[in-house]
């Protein structure tokens, strides 16, 4: 699969997973889905060592550095 494509991949299930997360009351179904659908493609990105955008690599809610 495209590199491009798995980061595009990648950022719209990191907005699912927030987006998931503000729902009330929350879905954890849905929630375990797209973590476990993060993970896996955690691990499809990390051997080819691509370098997410920072955005993508900071934990939500908190400040640049």
């Amino acid at each position: 699969m495209d590199t491009e494509i798995l980061i595009r991949r990648y950022s719209t299930l990191r907005n699912e997973l927030a987006l998931a997360y503000r729902e009330q009351p929350w879905r954890s179904s849905r929630i375990d889905e797209i973590a476990a659908e993060l993970s896996e493609m955690e691990r499809s990105l990390s051997p080819a060592q691509i370098r997410l955008p920072l955005a993508d690599r900071q934990p939500r809610g908190m400040p640049p550095n």
